[in-house]
């Protein structure tokens, strides 16, 4: 969103969109940090009728404690292997055993 720009208080329901965004050093600074405008952002979009979703190489576990606070709808992360959508997991792929096994680092 370009600054200064403002968006409306209600989008209607076929305008409404789905807002992925990456975490680090663009939600976030490098240093980890959420400013104010961004977390102001993405709640201002999610009440004028948008669902929004960081989108993050991260796990969930390793989300910051502001992650529960802003208000996501759900979370894209571990690169894509985990999608949660209203508190529910969607998707959630784990390594299989043999990939372990294939890497070397099991017998």
């Amino acid at each position: 969103m370009r600054a200064g720009s403002q968006l409306p208080f209600a989008a209607a329901p076929d305008r409404r969109r789905v807002v992925l965004i990456d975490v680090d050093g663009t939600l976030v600074t490098y240093t980890g940090a959420l400013p104010d405008s961004a977390a102001s952002a993405v709640r201002r979009a999610r009440a004028a009728g948008h669902r929004v979703y960081p989108a993050t190489g991260r796990s969930k576990a390793e989300m910051p404690a502001w992650f529960d606070e802003i208000g996501f709808d759900g979370m894209i992360g571990a690169n894509g292997s985990y999608i949660e959508s209203d508190g529910e997991a969607v998707a959630h792929r784990r390594m299989e055993p043999r990939a372990f096994v294939r890497l070397g680092l099991l017998g």
